[in-house]
């Protein structure tokens, strides 16, 4: 993903499937920052302080604010790991 030079991505229900020292080390080695603003990472200390609810991008001189949303049903569909 780091090769495709994002610019911010949004969790979704399957970051959350191998568990949190999983998706903790996945976020670490991000070259981009990791965006939700209706979950709470701060529920682990792996996690908390990894994941921004947005971020303010700078884009040819226009600024752009990037969020991500995940629906009540993500809770459902993840199948969180060890």
């Amino acid at each position: 993903m780091n090769l495709l030079d994002y610019d911010a991505m949004a969790t979704g229900g399957h970051e959350f499937d191998d568990g949190d020292k999983v998706l903790a080390d996945f976020i670490g080695a991000l070259e981009f920052p990791m965006v939700a603003a209706n979950i709470d990472f701060n529920y682990t200390a792996e996690l908390a302080g990894k994941v921004e609810p947005w971020v303010i991008l700078d884009l040819g001189g226009e600024r752009v604010g990037v969020s991500g949303l995940v629906t009540a049903v993500h809770a459902m569909l993840s199948a969180p790991g060890p």
